[in-house]
């Protein structure tokens, strides 16, 4: 049985690389930090950002979408300790608007990458468990298409040129949760904040956008991961308030 999951997981795993960053907190108390076989774990993140707005002087600038696909790698330092990396593909959707002028980019999906840990703090005689979260992430998609006013631009046409985008987020969150038989709900706040640029030539106009960060890093999280087997979780998370956002997990210990 243990094998067959193993080779379910990696065959997930496998899928979201050929299709392929506020990022997804996870579990910051999750009850499967203990070691297995081995001290590694892999798993997947699909996470997607529908909203966040962004603070630059007095232009409205939004992230309106943000969907990143990820694998994830653990490894177990401590029962209580692992750290963990993500590699996998990010794009995006960002708009920027002020007086007369109506821009929004199109990325095209690109690698991305991340790194983080997670701490298993404390566990009350309730069985209430306390965790911390931490982990940054970046992308540099290039530009799939610039829309000016209505009007749409690709990289290659005249006039059209120094088409640019970063993305970088760093969070750290901390969290409660409590198993329940195989469902194991979570929530907690987080900060976090994210960092973008954006630029674009059209027809000798430079459109040009550097160090954009959060108009709001504070938010809350609430989700649920559901434990078929001892080595095996599936969750689903929201979260809110700094940003909106959504994601579903998985997550196998050998």
């Amino acid at each position: 049985m243990k094998k067959i999951w193993y080779i379910v997981v990696v065959m997930m795993v496998m899928t979201i690389f050929s299709v392929a960053s506020a990022a997804p907190v996870g579990n910051p108390a999750k009850p499967i930090l203990e070691k297995g076989d081995t001290p590694f774990k892999v798993g997947a993140e699909l996470d997607f950002v529908t909203e966040r707005e962004l603070d630059y002087s007095d232009e409205d600038i939004a992230i309106e979408n943000l969907n990143s696909y990820m694998g994830k790698i653990s490894y177990a330092m401590a029962d209580k300790v692992e750290v963990f990396c993500l590699l996998g593909a990010a794009e995006g959707e960002f708009s920027e608007k002020y007086t007369g002028v109506d821009l929004k980019y199109d990325t095209e999906t690109a690698f991305s990458w991340g790194l983080g840990a997670t701490a298993f703090l404390y566990e009350f005689d309730n069985g209430i468990r306390v965790g911390l979260d931490g982990r940054y992430r970046q992308a540099e998609p290039d530009i799939d298409k610039v829309t000016l006013n209505g009007v749409s631009y690709s990289p290659g046409e005249a006039g059209i040129s120094d088409f640019s985008a970063e993305y970088r987020e760093w969070q750290v969150a901390l969290g409660l949760s409590k198993e329940i038989g195989q469902f194991v709900p979570y929530g907690g706040i987080k900060y976090s904040d994210v960092e973008t640029s954006m630029q674009a030539t059209i027809s000798g106009t430079t459109y040009k956008t550097d160090d954009i960060n959060s108009d709001d890093v504070v938010g809350i999280f609430v989700g649920c991961d559901f434990l078929p087997t001892k080595n095996l979780s599936i969750g689903v998370e929201g979260r809110f308030i700094d940003e909106t956002a959504f994601t579903v997990s998985m997550n196998y210990r050998f």
